[in-house]
């Protein structure tokens, strides 16, 4: 559950792109709720390019803040994993900071 998390999270760069073909959708599942009660299915409604509501929310605070930093890489294909990472070392960071709220 928390990679399917991250996953939407940390890839998605702004977080209403829509051209991303692979990875986690609007949803997460299976969640564990609690001993004795079926697991949930976090339904994820992205409202702009810093904000997703979570339904059922599963934090304490809402907005919860999230940062990381990432790097923004030139849409091309890559001859080798060594092309790749000569543009990926290379690449400017960027501050990543998304609020994640209830409904």
């Amino acid at each position: 559950m928390l990679d399917q998390f991250a996953q939407f999270i940390c890839n998605r760069y702004p977080f209403n792109k829509t051209s991303r073909k692979t990875g986690p959708r609007n949803e997460i599942r299976p969640v564990p709720v609690r001993p004795g009660v079926p697991d949930a299915t976090v339904r994820i409604d992205v409202l702009d390019e810093k904000r997703a509501v979570f339904d059922p929310y599963p934090f304490d605070v809402s907005p919860l803040e999230v940062s990381f930093q990432g790097r923004v890489l030139p849409k091309r294909p890559y001859a080798s994993r060594e092309d790749f990472l000569g543009d990926f070392y290379r690449a400017p960071r960027v501050n990543v900071t998304y609020a994640l709220q209830a409904p």
